[in-house]
């Protein structure tokens, strides 16, 4: 590789690490709205946004053939964001409402407890500035026939882990933020997550699309994502595509799909890191119209998307710059040479008899 081409390389990739540093969200702690950022890929405006209409102010949840209200979370007159900071934080992250019900467990208050304290803080204060919008009173749920496990206890003084350390900083992401296990994890009888089988999937989840099941999140090579390139889970956390081409349903990818570059890097990192667990996941039963996404689907703009795009036009130009100056020297070659006494010069040397040649020349006999 020249000279020439390795700068430009490495002006490629201090281009894209300038532009990814300025994009919003590149890391959660750096984020100009930590609060906003948080509230999105943890899900709740997935679940507290209608289909259409403003966001935040409630929506409707399908899970576990059963039809679930999520309230209205701005400073309206029926949303709970009119309960004062503490009850908000206690709902989010021990499912017990204001008036002391137990939220169904739709609402992943058993792994939001984990979130640090400076996050849940951050939350609450992003739903406390958020423009009230009135919605008409919705539905009470009645989980009566819901199991709901024992609620947990409130916590106080959690830390987030530092991001340098990917794999205790994608635990985190992945459990108490993103509360992955909530789908991805069996439950104990008791409602409980079961330990032992951290994320290995196999839950059934129902809805207009048919039957999918939670996939397998461990690096098992036989159930899991043990075989998958990082590409390939990477699209189906922020886009949707399961790595056998078919759409993915009931995850909230639409939320995900605003995840900063460096979180999603700390979360893959974790999941390659866990034990590899087998556990063969039954395939999806998607009904006729389900198997494929319309081709009018609005795709996502991620992060990750715009630094590809962007990198791969830094290098298509540098590619460019460097066959223009090449060609730009050859011509300059071509101009400043005097062809003339070139070809001259190059003639005379070919008629010009070399020394060995006069060296074996006959001696001219005696006269």
């Amino acid at each position: 590789m020249s000279r020439l081409t390795r700068r430009l390389v490495v002006l490629c990739f201090l281009l894209t690490l300038a532009v990814l540093s300025v994009m919003p969200g590149h890391t959660q702690g750096e984020d100009d709205e930590p609060g906003e950022y948080l509230a999105v890929i943890s899900g709740c405006m997935h679940c507290h946004s209608p289909v259409e209409g403003p966001v935040f102010s409630g929506g409707v949840v399908q899970w576990n053939d059963r039809i679930f209200y999520a309230p209205n979370l701005t400073p309206a007159r029926n949303g709970p964001a009119v309960w004062d900071d503490e009850a908000v934080r206690r709902a989010i992250t021990t499912g017990i409402a204001a008036d002391n019900r137990q939220l169904a467990p739709v609402m992943p208050y058993l792994y939001y407890n984990g979130m640090a304290d400076a996050d849940v803080g951050a939350v609450v204060g992003f739903i406390n500035g958020l423009e009230p919008v009135e919605t008409d009173p919705q539905p009470v749920n009645n989980p009566a026939d819901v199991l709901l496990p024992t609620p947990p206890d409130p916590t106080v003084g959690v830390n987030r882990p530092d991001p340098v350390d990917q794999v205790a900083y994608g635990r985190y992401l992945v459990q108490d933020v993103m509360a992955c296990g909530r789908c991805h994890t069996p439950s104990l009888p008791d409602g409980q997550p079961a330990p032992s089988r951290l994320l290995v999937g196999g839950q059934a989840f129902s809805g207009e699309w048919g039957i999918v099941y939670a996939s397998n999140l461990t690096p098992s090579r036989v159930t899991g994502i043990g075989t998958f390139r990082d590409e390939e889970i990477i699209l189906a956390i922020v886009d949707g595509q399961h790595p056998d081409g078919r759409p993915i349903y009931a995850m909230p990818w639409q939320a995900y799909s605003d995840i900063a570059a460096g979180d999603i890097q700390a979360v893959m990192v974790y999941l390659r890191s866990l034990s590899p667990i087998d556990n063969e996941v039954p395939p999806a039963e998607l009904r006729e119209g389900y198997e494929y996404y319309p081709a009018t689907r609005a795709q996502p703009v991620s992060p990750l998307g715009v630094a590809v795009a962007i990198l791969a036009l830094l290098l298509a130009g540098a590619a460019v710059i460097y066959m223009a100056v090449q060609q730009t020297r050859r011509a300059q070659h071509v101009r400043q040479t005097d062809w003339v006494a070139y070809f001259d010069d190059v003639f005379s040397q070919t008629s010009r008899p070399s020394p060995d040649t006069e060296d074996n020349q006959p001696e001219e006999p005696p006269a």
